[in-house]
């Protein structure tokens, strides 16, 4: 056999490999807490659980945060983040916040719960090379059990 004649096989392998690439499932996100870093900052702590047999090296997010389907952050995280195969991954991202956005929210504000979403897009590095994924997700919490939480805390302190 040629050696032209070797390359053919090892060629529809590597298409097969390629066309079959390992799906990268998206990291689960969960929003832990929203803290005030000044009166137009605030920076949202979050666990990140990467599903995925391999670590996931993203290099880049950019993301918002809304309440209610009001936009009222918005945020870029352009350092490297390695999320571990399997593992929970505690990160925080910083985030400017809209505050014309945040008052359109406030009627909502003033029930039991609010939905609170998280949106946005990330470039993770993979043996195919650089990607872009999408993520989206939101959590119904009850502010009545934030504010109790927040008081609990506040009378707990040393």
């Amino acid at each position: 056999m040629s050696v032209r004649g070797n390359r053919l096989p090892l060629f529809l392998l590597s298409v097969a490999l390629l066309g079959c690439g390992p799906g990268i499932r998206t990291p689960e996100i969960q929003l832990r807490s929203v803290s005030a870093k000044s009166a137009r900052e605030a920076v949202a702590s979050l666990a990140i659980y990467n599903p995925n047999r391999f670590p996931l090296r993203v290099q880049s997010v950019d993301y918002q945060v809304s309440i209610a389907g009001e936009i009222f952050g918005r945020g870029r995280r352009s350092e490297p983040l390695l999320l571990d195969a399997r593992d929970t991954t505690n990160a925080e991202f910083d985030m400017s916040l809209d505050w014309g956005e945040i008052a359109k929210a406030v009627p909502s504000m003033l029930k039991d719960s609010v939905a609170v979403g998280l949106e946005g897009s990330y470039v993770a590095a993979t043996i195919f090379g650089r990607r872009r994924f999408g993520f989206k997700g939101e959590r119904t919490i009850s502010l009545k059990d934030e504010v109790k939480s927040f008081i609990e805390n506040l009378f707990q302190q040393h």
